[in-house]
């Protein structure tokens, strides 16, 4: 699996707001983003993955389509929150091109930027439930045991016969 399965990596870097030198494609691609946005997927429920694999590439129905878009929107805010915790070693304060010098910000300029993708992390979760919820409202049937039924005899216990 790829995080592109799921989002794109300019996706991504869009809500960091950082650009691609600052965080490339082969770093989005490594396996540790995929492996941890497939269990933030399972998180929600185990068989989302296998669901949103099967989904239709045209003619979605309107929950199908909601579902879609929903996934896609989480699947981007729960990769670029595994990169917050390293967004002051790819998102510098200031790159220059002399001898190749980058500063750093000293203190935690990111606070707000972290805050705000756990919030948008946690509300498109939230909302990922209820379009997953939404997609699986018909598909489960209860079936309930029988466990008493008619059974005729096979000869009248009256007459004997």
């Amino acid at each position: 699996m790829l995080i592109t399965d799921y989002t794109t990596y300019d996706d991504v870097r869009a809500v960091l707001g950082v650009s691609t030198d600052e965080l490339e494609d082969t770093t989005l691609a490594l396996e540790t983003y995929a492996s941890a946005l497939l269990l933030d997927l399972e998180d929600v429920d185990v068989a989302l993955p296998a669901a949103y694999s099967a989904l239709p590439g045209t003619g979605r129905t309107a929950a199908e389509e909601r579902f879609f878009v929903t996934v896609r929107l989480f699947a981007t805010y729960a990769v670029a929150r595994q990169l917050t915790s390293s967004l002051p070693m790819f998102g510098p304060k200031d790159i220059t091109d002399g001898k190749a010098g980058v500063t750093r910000f000293a203190d935690s300029p990111y606070k707000e930027t972290i805050k705000r993708l756990q919030a948008e992390y946690d509300r498109y979760r939230t909302r990922l439930e209820k379009a997953y919820a939404g997609l699986t409202a018909g598909a489960y049937t209860l079936t309930v045991p029988t466990f008493l039924s008619v059974a005729s005899p096979t000869s009248d216990p009256v007459t004997g016969t």
